[in-house]
């Protein structure tokens, strides 16, 4: 069996953000039916090219092409490859799909009426 090539594109599709969490769907082509795949796997990282000490999320199936990250900090900025495997091992990474999730700020606070002003 022969080592399969990462051939996908990774997109980020949608995403959740609230005051605690972000929560991210991505989505990617599948690999040619000869590369025989097994699965995929997700990896997320907040440094950018380096995936050792990333989240990983396995998908098994060929046709597994949709992963979702969940409990991402707001904030902050993550990076996303994917990587597809079979019975002779992992491919390379994708292209990396980067993003920073920021929330809007509130709404400022104390504002008063005053009845002097300085001009």
């Amino acid at each position: 069996m022969k080592k399969i090539l990462p051939l996908f594109l990774l997109t980020l599709l949608a995403l959740t953000v609230s005051a605690n969490a972000v929560t991210v769907r991505l989505v990617w082509d599948a690999n040619p039916v000869e590369d025989n795949v097994t699965g995929y796997k997700l990896y997320t990282s907040t440094v950018l090219g380096d995936y050792t000490n990333a989240q990983v999320i396995t998908l098994t199936g060929p046709n597994s092409t949709t992963g979702v990250v969940t409990d991402l900090a707001p904030g902050g900025t993550y990076h996303f490859v994917v990587t597809a495997f079979n019975a002779a091992g992992e491919s390379g990474y994708s292209s990396p799909v980067s993003a920073t999730f920021q929330l809007k700020p509130g709404p400022p606070l104390q504002l008063r009426i005053g009845t002097t002003f300085p001009w």
